[in-house]
């Protein structure tokens, strides 16, 4: 480890003992995760890398989640504007002309607006720099992740409450923005639009399948 980097910190939710740390990634079952941490009495904090602990994280498929953080990315990118007629204005171009609105944004090459879309190897980028793989768990993001956190957390002397909520179901369910753009990305005429996610989505997919989930189904 060199010098410069020796003193780096990773931030996550880690139990009272620090014997694990959780490396979020937005939009992978993040508010799931952190509602049971909280009723554990975890924090939020910097981890120095240096400290020995077990750390682990939730991959979620690439492309469902761009999916899922590419609808949040656009409102907050309209919920953020200051000026009230231009939320207005951006509120009623995306309900009105929407298809305009993104062969606007992906043909300016725009995959996302703030860090929700942004890619999951990007936001464990030091982990993934410092550690090997093999020292880090990965839990793939499933209807049962609760089920398997819980199993992995008690092996690792941790007691705790998780359970097999439903995660992020508002997505296919109830967004209207993210139907919209799901169902934008189903047409034929953008599949060269849809190939520019995929292309934007291949380092995600490696890390997605080069690594070994500890709840591989």
């Amino acid at each position: 480890m060199s010098e410069e980097k020796k003193d780096y910190v990773i931030m996550g939710w880690t139990d009272s003992a620090m014997t694990v740390q959780n490396m979020p990634i937005l939009r992978n079952a993040t508010q799931f995760f952190a509602y049971h941490a909280t009723i554990l009495n975890w924090q939020l904090k910097p981890i120095p890398i240096q400290k020995k602990i077990s750390r682990f994280t939730i991959l979620r498929d690439p492309y469902e989640r761009w999916l899922s953080g590419f609808t949040a990315d656009i409102k907050v990118f309209i919920m953020s504007r200051d000026n009230p007629d231009e939320k207005t204005y951006l509120t009623n171009l995306c309900n009105s002309n929407y298809n305009w609105f993104l062969d606007f944004i992906f043909d300016h090459d725009v995959m996302h607006f703030d860090t929700h879309a942004e890619l999951q190897c990007k936001q464990i980028e030091l982990a993934l720099e410092m550690f090997d793989q093999d020292k880090i768990t990965f839990f793939k993001m499933t209807d049962t992740l609760g089920y398997h956190i819980n199993h992995w957390l008690h092996d690792e002397g941790c007691r705790n409450k998780f359970n097999n909520g439903k995660i992020n179901t508002t997505d296919k369910n109830n967004d209207i923005i993210y139907k919209k753009i799901s169902t934008y990305m189903m047409d034929g005429k953008n599949l060269k639009r849809k190939e520019k996610i995929l292309e934007y989505l291949k380092p995600d997919y490696k890390l997605y399948n080069s690594v070994k989930f500890i709840n591989p189904t």
